[in-house]
């Protein structure tokens, strides 16, 4: 345990290597909404003018009139300067599915599944070991590979004409294994094969979680909705390890937005939500390690004419605060301290294919503040719904 520390003393400096996001490396990840390409590519999920899969508020199910399966996958590239140390990676993730069922015109139940906390992340450092006369050039590797993903399960009922009310229950899971290799020079040249491993620890995520929503209809052209998300406390077992079971209170998340069908082509979106982060802290071990955040974003639809199929041309914008301040993970918190925030510029589409709606979106955003890390991504998403007949 010792050697452990004594490596981890050296990392502040360290440099990136392959990884989806070194913001992962900060408190419990880099945080996922489970967004589909349609909303990414709006800026947010707003009110809603046709029901659909939602993982974030359950009353958008109201509405459908036949099963409905949606998934939604993404790729991209991420760029990360860090200290002037710059690492380009690819990136694929799968983030979000959901099953809904009509039980009723006004009645939904669904089951779905999302990436939420992403813990995938690694650093390198490269110094020298003196033994005896020799002076031995070595290389150590700190990895994190894992996250918190949240399996829900949620309905929703309408108790009027144009009143939606949701809820559903949240189930947290998943796990992160975490490892430092050192591998010393060999003679000819680069590095050999890693010794047995400096430390390695791997924890179990569990944990229970609620949200709830609503989706109202003021007008004909107007859709208006707010949500709710409740985290519970995130328990995090160690599964091969002698380290102590820890503890950390989730966000209550609360946001809302609103949809607008300002005339036969054009559509116009707004969303926001603020999520009380500086709660976990606390498990952190740091006061600092956590703030509240803000988040906000908009955008508009136009239908292009497309034959006899109108094809949308949608843009958006979003910004927002991430919650973690500090790479805790590392051990050492000079490494990486500072707030950072998320700017996203958006473009997307969509198709329909018989029963089946094909989305797609593309963003390019950047991460920075006051931090030594600086990120700037391009990421695509598609998400596919299919809705039996």
């Amino acid at each position: 345990m010792r050697r452990f520390w004594v490596i981890l003393a050296g990392l502040a400096s360290a440099g990136p290597v392959a990884a989806q996001s070194l913001v992962a490396a900060r408190g419990l990840g880099l945080v996922h909404d489970g967004w589909t390409a349609a909303a990414r590519a709006l800026g947010g999920e707003g009110g809603r003018t046709e029901p659909g899969a939602s993982l974030r508020n359950p009353a958008f199910l109201v509405g459908l009139r036949a099963p409905l399966g949606m998934v939604t996958f993404e790729q991209g590239r991420v760029r990360s300067d860090w200290r002037g140390e710059r690492v380009s990676t690819a990136s694929a993730r799968f983030p979000a599915l959901q099953v809904a069922f009509p039980l009723h015109p006004r009645a939904a139940v669904a089951v779905g599944y999302r990436g939420w906390l992403d813990q995938t992340w690694a650093f390198e450092r490269h110094d020298t070991l003196v033994v005896d006369a020799d002076t031995l050039p070595y290389r150590d590797r700190i990895a994190s590979d894992g996250g918190v993903a949240a399996l829900q399960l949620s309905g929703g009922w309408a108790p009027g004409q144009r009143l939606a009310v949701g809820a559903g229950l949240e189930i947290y899971t998943g796990a992160t294994t975490r490892r430092i290799d050192r591998e010393f020079a060999v003679p000819c040249g680069g590095f050999g094969q890693p010794a047995p491993a400096c430390f390695r620890a791997r924890y179990e995520y569990r944990g229970v979680g609620a949200v709830a929503g609503l989706r109202w209809v003021p007008l004909d052209p107007l859709a208006v909705a707010v949500f709710a998300r409740v985290g519970g406390t995130l328990r995090a077992v160690p599964q091969d390890t002698a380290g102590q079971e820890r503890r950390f209170r989730l966000p209550v998340v609360l946001g809302g937005g609103a949809t607008a069908r300002l005339s036969p082509r054009l559509l116009a979106n707004v969303a926001a939500s603020w999520g009380g982060w500086a709660r976990v802290a606390d498990g952190l071990g740091a006061a600092d390690a956590a703030r509240d955040t803000w988040e906000a974003g908009g955008g508009v639809e136009w239908a292009l004419a497309g034959g006899a199929r109108a094809l949308p041309l949608r843009l958006g914008a979003r910004y927002a605060q991430l919650p973690f301040l500090r790479t805790t993970a590392l051990g050492a918190t000079d490494v990486d301290r500072g707030p950072l925030s998320e700017t996203v510029l958006a473009v997307g589409t969509g198709r329909a294919f018989g029963s089946a709606i094909l989305d797609l979106a593309v963003e390019w955003g950047r991460r920075s503040g006051t931090a030594p890390l600086r990120e700037a991504f391009l990421r695509w998403s598609a998400s596919l719904q299919v809705q039996t007949r």
